[in-house]
């Protein structure tokens, strides 16, 4: 009986650091006597009407949240798949307030301006699906509310947390500044490099490698090869924090004016997998020396097959640099 317990309470426990309660009811037996027993949940109706609240929509759990807390959190949540990277902050001692896209603007701004917030967070702002948000995001740096952003990595599955995107953030920079590390440390790196480079961790969905593999390696000659992955226009990581470089404009300019002139070189070029066109791009398609990369194809397999990769402010630029290209 105490091991079951015990697992119960493991088992409890990610429920618990989520910011629910557990209950385990003592009860006398048999129920014929009258105990609460006799009026349980046998056929799960009790328990189906608290879970519909999640079922359809478990964005919902943020909501939800029994333990005290002593300090309090505005998220500023437009997509609902993205509650989970919201739920970490409890750990650290916050009472999340959720707010969606269609907030009453004024009340909120008087919420933040009497002091109700401890801090302000939200999934990178400059997307353009947040752009109601930045009338609250630019009120609350301004009157000096600790700001968050989340934000994806540079490396597949990894989440960050700053005060400013990946591109303005000093701390971000550091991360490449070379420290001692641990053996159990590097076997770690290492292991994670292997997985990176076996085509199975992705940046954005893909097939699997070895159909990419597959499709490309019989049609493989014997000239120079390069990979040309395309971004999207108006990303905030071509228009955003590029000052002192050349613009996504020129870039593209350059890489044309190369696939025109280098007809001995055979570029791959792949779009973005949510661009909807590039139309810039259309009519170098029909070059011989042009090979159009789809969607869907895994990014992995593509870097080891060409001889180099040209990007702009790409997360494939990081992964080609780990598979030594």
């Amino acid at each position: 009986r105490y091991r079951f317990r015990k697992m119960l309470e493991a088992a409890s426990m990610i429920s618990e650091l989520e910011g629910l309660r557990t209950y385990h009811l003592w009860h006398p037996k048999p129920s014929e006597k009258g105990y609460w027993t006799k009026h349980n949940d046998w056929k799960r109706n009790t328990l189906s009407v608290m879970l519909n609240e999640y079922h359809e929509n478990i964005s919902s759990i943020l909501k939800s949240d029994s333990l005290k807390r002593n300090k309090k959190a505005l998220c500023l949540l437009k997509d609902k798949n993205q509650w989970g990277y919201f739920l970490p902050f409890r750990l650290l001692g916050y009472k999340l307030d959720v707010c969606y896209h269609d907030y009453d603007i004024s009340s909120l701004i008087k919420r933040i301006k009497q002091g109700d917030f401890n801090v302000l967070i939200i999934f990178n702002p400059y997307m353009k699906s947040h752009s109601c948000f930045l009338p609250i995001v630019d009120y609350a740096k301004k009157i000096g509310l600790e700001t968050v952003y989340i934000e994806r990595g540079g490396l597949p599955g990894s989440i960050y947390y700053a005060s400013e995107v990946v591109y303005g953030d000093s701390s971000y920079k550091r991360i490449f500044e070379s420290e001692e590390i641990t053996n159990s440390q590097r076997a770690s790196y290492e292991q994670y490099i292997h997985n990176i480079r076996n085509g199975g961790l992705l940046l954005e969905q893909g097939e699997l490698i070895s159909e990419t593999k597959k499709r490309y390696l019989s049609k493989s000659s014997e000239k120079i090869k390069v990979l040309l992955p395309l971004q999207l226009s108006d990303d905030m990581a071509v228009t955003k924090f590029t000052d002192g470089y050349i613009t996504y404009k020129e870039y593209l300019d350059g890489l044309i004016n190369a696939v025109v002139t280098n007809e001995d070189i055979e570029f791959y070029i792949k779009e973005h997998l949510l661009s909807k066109s590039n139309s810039e791009f259309d009519r170098l398609f029909d070059l011989q020396n042009v090979v159009k990369i789809s969607k869907k194809e895994n990014i992995h397999a593509l870097i080891k097959l060409v001889d180099a990769v040209l990007v702009y402010n790409s997360g494939v630029g990081l992964l080609s640099v780990i598979e030594e290209k």
